[in-house]
């Protein structure tokens, strides 16, 4: 359809763009002013938000991610919002990439130079219109409008600027090392040296740059500072098959050690604070430790910092549960007093934790110690798959055998036949659904010391 603006002739081409093969002054003011340029300098769009953008980007934040040091230290806790997009500069999108996070992810690039480099496998990349025939080649990529300007060659203020542009209401800016603590260079995993364009000392007054774009949008300046934990965990010989499966779940560094069984299931697991102390002797430089126990199975990498002495999850029985404690060299002094009282409480090792607890102290969200046969309440990180309902009965037959000669010959044997002796077999990563319904065979040891203390109590009632 032939159309006329500003006294130039044109014609709409549907799809909200126009072309006009001449312009003047006015009509060239008027199209940098409301519409966008595209790869033909006289083919014009219309400057509409895109509908996925604004959904993206409307009233959430936003993750800049820049190419400091601290970007050798991305990781998935970095990111708990997992709504918010991500936008990453240049070569950062390969390592936002490699984390798998279900963000909406976006590169964004406009050097020409580097352009190739920095390529997504999946995200969108965002480019300006000079970089139009440089990366034509590229289909999963979107056009920034000319309206949205940043200062120079400073591409993160690009990025502050499309994402204020489509109504991001915070920003946090990660890896930006310059501007956080003076830190000059480039991560490990960019190829080519910070010099490249000139003295590293010009990153030192990019956070006054940002600050013009960023304006009243809440802003935080963040470095990440992912320690690698060290997984432990020790096993007594009953457990060997269930270590193997928790080694196998492990994607981290995992360290452990067989000790001999004390012949009481209790009394095996006071041989947990010794062996942390052991850990903290053996890795003098490790800085961050995480213990499973021998029949546990990690489900997915950790989403946390642990930032604590001391992580865990607490428990309504002992007040904290330590199926997985997260910690620290600093807890030695935690240890040692745990070691020391450990055998003043029967029920095994928890209780005694709860009460040497004098430390900075973390409560773990519940997924970090999840139940098998449980429903799932929260995101699942380690599933316990409760050996010991059946480890109990088989370490330790005294305290059984010490009820079961209360009874008379018939409720024991009844008993006997209820509860048949079974070898102990983990719940494998493909018997742990989603769902959190595992079916179990059998009876747990809580429910036969039950039924045989209420059998002895109604046998005396009976006079019998």
């Amino acid at each position: 359809m032939a159309i006329a603006m500003f006294g130039c002739k044109g014609k709409s081409m549907g799809g909200g763009e126009v072309y006009f093969r001449t312009i003047n002054s006015q009509l060239k003011r008027w199209l940098h002013e409301n519409m966008d340029p595209t790869y033909n300098p006289c083919i014009w769009r219309t400057r509409d938000k895109p509908t996925g953008f604004a959904a993206h980007f409307a009233n959430k934040g936003c993750y800049i991610i820049g190419k400091g040091p601290s970007l050798d230290n991305l990781w998935v806790g970095n990111f708990p919002q997992t709504d918010w997009p991500i936008i990453a500069v240049n070569e950062a999108i390969h390592e936002v990439e490699n984390l798998n996070l279900p963000n909406p992810q976006y590169g964004i690039v406009q050097d020409a130079w580097i352009s190739q480099k920095c390529i997504p496998k999946r995200a969108k990349l965002l480019v300006p219109p000079k970089l139009i025939n440089k990366l034509k080649h590229v289909e999963n990529k979107y056009i920034i409008p000319s309206s949205i300007k940043s200062t120079g060659a400073l591409t993160a203020a690009l990025a502050v600027s499309f994402a204020r542009y489509f109504g991001c209401n915070q920003l946090d800016m990660l890896c930006f090392d310059a501007c956080v603590d003076g830190t000059l260079g480039y991560a490990t995993c960019i190829p080519y040296a910070p010099s490249r364009d000139g003295e590293p000392d010009r990153f030192l007054d990019h956070r006054r740059q940002y600050a013009h774009f960023v304006r009243d949008i809440k802003c935080r300046w963040l470095l990440p500072k992912h320690e690698t934990p060290l997984v432990v965990g020790y096993y007594t010989p009953e457990y060997v098959n269930f270590i193997k499966e928790m080694v196998a779940s492990v994607s981290y560094p995992v360290y452990t050690k067989e000790y001999p069984s004390t012949g009481n299931w209790a009394k095996n697991t006071y041989i947990k604070p010794k062996f942390l102390l052991h850990c903290l002797d053996k890795f003098p430089d490790q800085k961050l430790f995480v213990y499973l126990d021998a029949d546990a199975v990690l489900m997915q990498p950790f989403k946390h910092e642990f930032p604590a002495t001391i992580s865990a999850v607490a428990s309504k029985t002992d007040g904290v549960s330590s199926n997985t404690i997260a910690f620290r060299p600093e807890a030695r002094s935690v240890f040692e007093r745990w070691a020391t009282i450990a055998l003043r409480y029967p029920r095994g090792d928890q209780a005694g934790l709860f009460n040497a607890l004098a430390c900075d102290f973390e409560y773990l969200p519940k997924g970090y110690v999840h139940i098998f046969d449980q429903p799932e309440e929260e995101e699942v990180f380690v599933v316990a798959n409760q050996a010991s309902r059946k480890m109990r009965r088989r370490i330790c037959p005294a305290s059984v055998q010490l009820l079961e000669s209360s009874c008379d010959s018939k409720v024991n044997t009844q008993t006997k036949r209820t509860t048949p002796e079974a070898k102990p077999s983990a719940v494998s990563l493909s018997r742990v659904s989603t769902s959190g319904s595992v079916n179990t065979e059998g009876v747990g040891i809580g429910q036969i010391l039950q039924r045989m203390k209420s059998d002895v109590a109604g046998a005396t009632r009976s006079g019998t």
